[in-house]
């Protein structure tokens, strides 16, 4: 059937068919010059955004170089003033310290002389009151003297006697083996042993 099939192309046919290429050719021109208008404003939009791009980039650049840089002066302003004050208050300490110790010196110096000072006076108020002057040394050693003397001439004998007691020996035989008593004030006396 295909076969059978008249293929006989009249003009007609073939100027439809020249006018349909022309249509497409004119629409393909048409076409092809919107195509190209955009491809250039696609281009120009392209270079535009670029260059917008690399405005905005380098502008955050900028910013970021700048905002560190302000972040790193003001750190390093901070630093500088946390130093200044830990500077200033070593100072304070370090005069306070210095000033403490000229105080404890001088503290240390007045508890020190004060001290011997105190044992100086302590020292000749003894001497004054426990060691008696020369007049009453000479008169104790004069006592003494007439002590010893009355304890050489008298008979009398000393000696250990009962418990380590130290004891001398008397003579009551005269007056019936007891002491001899004083009538007005009541003492008593003992006679040294006679041999």
């Amino acid at each position: 059937m295909g076969d059978n099939v008249d293929k006989r192309l009249t003009d007609r046919d073939v100027q439809l068919f020249f006018d349909a290429a022309e249509k497409l050719r004119e629409a393909a021109e048409r076409d092809g010059e919107k195509a190209r208008e955009a491809t250039v404003a696609l281009a120009s939009f392209v270079t535009k955004m670029n260059a917008n791009l690399q405005k905005l980039e380098d502008g955050v650049r900028h910013n970021i170089n700048s905002s560190a840089e302000t972040t790193a002066n003001r750190a390093a302003e901070l630093l500088s003033v946390k130093f200044q004050q830990a500077n200033d208050a070593a100072k304070t300490a370090t005069e306070q310290y210095q000033k403490a110790a000229k105080n404890l010196n001088f503290r240390s110096w007045c508890y020190i002389l004060g001290t011997q000072f105190i044992l100086i006076l302590v020292f000749i108020a003894s001497i004054l009151y426990l060691i008696p002057s020369l007049d009453e040394v000479q008169q104790r050693r004069a006592e003494l003297s007439s002590l010893n003397e009355q304890i050489h001439n008298s008979r009398l004998k000393w000696a250990f006697c009962e418990e380590g007691k130290k004891c001398f020996r008397t003579d009551e035989r005269e007056n019936g083996g007891g002491p001899y008593r004083d009538k007005q004030d009541g003492g008593t006396w003992r006679v040294p042993w006679k041999e």
